[in-house]
């Protein structure tokens, strides 16, 4: 991977997670901001004279990479995307160094274009991301202080999260520092309660990773048998897709869990996608106290987020991932095995550096630092991380139970001889949530002027898009095959002839 000459500092903070917690601590947030700006120039100007991808890229859109001496004209390259960059070049093109021998272990990701891309990963990158995983387990689950027992509930595959969490967190417990020791039952509700109720008791303290949607039907099923989960001491681990606070509020309620205390159990988020790799962005004890706040004051939110509707909020190590956000649009360089510069991930968000987070919060009104200190999180203990927020996916992708389901796979399934004669192409898709609490989607669809809507129609039209969806789908199919509900909601709307042309497929 590229070696620069701001490197020291990122092996330092992802190195010894105590010494991290105690430099990010006191670390000036402009210096780190500096060496984030230095660090992404520095590897601009390498991937611009060695990567072969990135140097035809730049030679297309008509740019001398000589003339890119400061941040602002870093910011000022055009966005790679999947289309443009991705898909374009070879995957030999796209790798540091042409190291293509050194490659261990492939991530795969259908991406928005619905074909497959593959994303090969290094050695010593898995083992950035690990060490970044350690610091957040001692930083917010005090690893270092429990025997605990991991249990992974991601799906397992060729998608990242399941088999590499599981990975890592082995070659964590491998340390002599912690007893650690990690189980993968995958998004089985049945197997993980046994789990609990069979291991639990030699452990001090268990963190289960998994899906919300996942985790939320984990812990009701488990309450409804009336398993008491806290003489287990559990922590939640979520991620693939956002959830709310009354989401953390319902599972603390029944774990009971003291959001607002320090310590553990706690819920938590994380937030990473697999082009750039995982634990791009985490939650911690400051982040949720924000967060929280803004779910009870929408004038507060939309002072920070720019909208009332409340974001996931995270922090992040800018010399690992460095986040931009243009008009909304989420832009991430990192220097893994396979550089990516201003990438667009798809997401919808923006970055707030960390001074900048503490003044607006101030201003306000809000001494955030006093805040988290009466609840008894040291202030000395708070690291000076940025800020990122993010809505979602901005890019035609809905996410069910951490698949990724695209407008393609819909267009598809309304192609489908059996219904393509009753629409004219306009749908919309919603995930909205059943009167069990559970995420289910709705997709409206507007029908033909001649087409009279009945029961048996919706019922022709749910049977074959959602069989198209799990033949062409395999995310969809699997997270579908974890679950006991029906899923699934059919609408039908008049057809409007003045309706605008541009159409937003997911709401």
């Amino acid at each position: 991977m590229f070696k620069g000459k701001t490197n020291f500092i990122e092996n330092f903070i992802t190195k010894n997670p105590k010494r991290t917690i105690a430099f990010l601590s006191k670390f000036p947030p402009q210096l780190l901001e500096y060496l984030a700006q230095k660090k992404v120039l520095e590897g601009f100007r390498y991937a611009a004279k060695t990567l072969p991808a990135y140097k035809k890229f730049l030679k297309e859109k008509g740019i001398d990479p000589r003339k890119i001496k400061t941040i602002e004209d870093f910011k000022k390259l055009p966005h790679t995307t999947k289309q443009n960059y991705v898909l374009k070049y070879d995957l030999k093109e796209r790798i540091i160094d042409q190291r293509f021998n050194d490659i261990f272990s492939i991530e795969r990701s259908s991406g928005y274009s619905g074909v497959p891309i593959y994303w090969p990963r290094l050695p010593e990158e898995d083992e950035i991301t690990r060490r970044h995983f350690e610091f957040g387990l001692v930083y917010s689950a005090q690893l270092s202080k429990y025997k605990t027992l991991f249990i992974v509930c991601f799906a397992m595959g060729t998608w990242p999260s399941g088999e590499k969490v599981s990975r890592l967190i082995r070659e964590i417990g491998k340390k002599k520092e912690y007893t650690l020791a990690v189980m993968n039952p995958g998004p089985n509700i049945p197997e993980t309660l046994e789990i609990i109720q069979k291991m639990g008791k030699y452990y001090e303290h268990i963190i289960i990773a998994g899906y919300p949607p996942f985790l939320k039907n984990l812990i009701e099923e488990g309450a409804s048998q009336k398993i008491d989960f806290s003489k287990y001491r559990i922590t939640l681990v979520a991620g693939g897709e956002d959830n709310t606070e009354e989401w953390r509020d319902h599972l603390a309620s029944i774990l009971n869990v003291k959001i607002d205390a320090p310590g553990i159990p706690k819920i938590y988020s994380n937030y990473g996608v697999v082009d750039v790799g995982l634990g791009t962005a985490l939650e911690f004890p400051l982040t949720v106290l924000i967060r929280r706040l803004t779910h009870q004051d929408k004038k507060l939110c939309k002072l920070l987020f720019g909208y009332e509707h409340v974001p996931m909020l995270f922090q992040y190590n800018p010399l690992l991932h460095y986040l931009e956000a243009e008009n909304g649009e989420v832009l991430v360089t990192c220097y893994n095995s396979t550089p990516v510069i201003r990438y667009e991930i798809k997401d919808r968000g923006g970055v707030i550096p960390f001074k900048k987070m503490i003044s607006l919060l101030k201003d306000y009104g809000i001494d955030i630092l006093d805040i988290l200190e009466s609840k008894g999180f040291a202030r000395k203990n708070v690291i000076k991380l940025p800020f990122f927020y993010v809505y979602g996916r901005g890019d035609g992708t809905i996410i069910f139970r951490g698949a990724n389901i695209y407008v393609e796979n819909f267009q598809t399934a309304l192609s489908n001889p059996k219904i393509i004669n009753y629409h004219t192409g306009r749908f919309e898709v919603k995930k909205i949530t059943n009167q069990n609490g559970d995420p289910d989607l709705l997709i409206t669809i507007e029908l033909k002027p001649q087409i009279t809507p009945d029961d048996n129609l919706k019922e022709l039209f749910k049977e074959t898009i959602f069989e198209s969806l799990k033949n062409y789908n395999s995310e969809f199919k699997d997270a579908l095959s974890h679950i006991d509900y029906d899923v699934g909601k059919i609408a039908f709307e008049k057809f409007q002839p003045h309706k605008e042309i541009k159409h937003k497929y997911i709401k």
